[in-house]
């Protein structure tokens, strides 16, 4: 083990650049691949082809409903809420702020960005929430479930962090299966809870993992033309900033 990352810290600028560009192959390829699926989701949600599906899982949700299931799934959907995203996120953004701001930064823009995509997706699709026995009126749009989409984001972006930062395989390991369960139960207590069809959890969790791979592959493009980009000295740097300030005040610099 000690050899291993021995070895990774002596890699080669060259080759640093060469294992990022293959990272940022395969999350375009994610992300054309996941697009895709959200838009023949998209398409067939309403069809005869899906319809069975939906039916199928919102019957199966009644015919297992009991006042403590019910208060469970009431509890974990209460936890994928906007509300308590938004304070974990404030949480979590304080704590890294001071040692890492960059991947700060990065989660802040990819949890409000994901939030506004799923709220412009809603409004687009425009689908009707179901109406077999809700135990929860919701006043928004059905297609796609929020909770679903900005809990995948949530936590798999966690989940990275927690690789990113700590480079622990155990550790990331925990952290993902802890994420998985929780997805997955929030997402369903959206379906037992008769707030949503199967077919918007699905789509949710499609169109966050398609919105992390994407700004993902975003991010590590940026890493990439950084380090392809001429280095430049402090006396350099001082002076482009110069620069840009007398630019912006109208003076024109040779």
């Amino acid at each position: 083990m000690r050899i291993k990352k021995k070895y990774f810290r002596k890699l080669s600028e060259s080759s640093k650049i060469f294992i990022i560009f293959i990272e940022i192959i395969i999350g375009l390829i994610c992300s054309i691949l996941s697009l895709f699926t959200f838009k023949e989701i998209a398409e067939y949600a309403t069809s005869k082809n899906i319809a069975y599906i939906d039916d199928f899982f919102s019957t199966f949700a009644l015919s297992i409903r009991t006042p403590v299931m019910t208060e469970i799934m009431m509890f974990f959907t209460h936890l994928g809420g906007l509300l308590f995203l938004s304070l974990a996120t404030l949480i979590i953004s304080l704590f890294l702020l001071k040692k890492h701001k960059r991947e700060t930064a990065l989660f802040i823009i990819t949890m409000i960005m994901g939030i506004v995509l799923n709220v412009s997706l809603k409004a687009s699709f425009d689908r009707q929430r179901p109406q077999l026995s809700p135990l929860v009126i919701e006043s928004s749009k059905s297609f796609p479930s929020g909770h679903a989409m900005n809990n995948f984001i949530f936590y798999s972006l966690l989940v990275y962090l927690v690789f990113h930062l700590t480079k622990n395989k155990k550790l990331t390991i925990i952290a993902g299966i802890f994420s998985m369960l929780i997805i997955l139960t929030i997402g369903f207590s959206r379906i037992y809870l008769g707030i949503h069809y199967f077919s918007d959890v699905m789509a949710g969790f499609v169109g966050g993992f398609w919105w992390l791979v994407t700004i993902l592959s975003v991010a590590y493009s940026m890493i990439l033309f950084e380090l392809l980009s001429p280095k430049l000295t402090l006396e350099e740097r001082i002076l482009a900033l110069i620069k840009k300030i007398l630019n912006v005040f109208g003076i024109k610099t040779v």
